[in-house]
């Protein structure tokens, strides 16, 4: 009798333990995940913001001093905003491409052609589409927005995700760590 109830103690020690192992599992691989999912998507975010911050910045610039947009493309270029065809990039490589940004007039003709933009051609209307309007002394003279996705990281930021990914990972395995413990001494008691 005594060692068939040890038996059952040990099965039910075994099975409790189990069961808040996978639980806790579950909710712990829930949350990494979801914080993944966000981090990634706000850095994406804040990688597309400033982007088109600096670009709208630059192109700004470049109308209060000329009063046009003639040879705006050269100027962006030349500042790196804009790439160059068949041209490698500066800095050996090691700097990802601009991002796909358009610039349009006030009307929308596109000025820069970037994406799926195509030079001279109407903008087309998607209210989704994140866009800065570009306007000197109080007058819109024009527009810029992304033509893709987000911009790649540089060497920098790519660093920061994967030390914030492995963050999120070792955190995670602290986590079932003490989830397995608490769990064996809590079935144990």
């Amino acid at each position: 009798m005594g060692r068939a109830r040890s038996l059952i103690m040990r099965s039910l020690t075994l099975k409790l333990t189990l069961a808040f192992m996978a639980v806790s599992l579950t909710g712990i691989a829930l949350v990494a995940l979801l914080v993944w999912g966000i981090t990634l998507t706000e850095f994406n975010r804040f990688m597309q913001d400033r982007a088109l911050s600096d670009f709208a910045t630059a192109a700004s610039s470049y109308y209060q001093a000329h009063g046009s947009w003639d040879g705006v493309v050269a100027a962006l270029r030349q500042q790196g905003l804009i790439p160059t065809p068949g041209q490698p990039q500066p800095g050996g490589g090691n700097n990802p491409p601009p991002p796909p940004i358009a610039l349009t007039d006030s009307q929308g003709q596109i000025i820069i052609a970037a994406g799926s933009f195509h030079q001279g051609a109407q903008t087309p209307v998607n209210p989704g589409q994140q866009k800065i309007a570009i306007t000197v002394k109080n007058q819109l003279v024009g527009y810029v927005q992304m033509a893709g996705g987000a911009p790649s990281p540089d060497p920098l930021e790519a660093r920061y995700l994967a030390r914030t990914n492995q963050a999120l990972v070792l955190a995670a395995l602290g986590a079932i760590i003490i989830a397995v413990l608490l769990g064996l001494f809590l079935a144990r008691t």
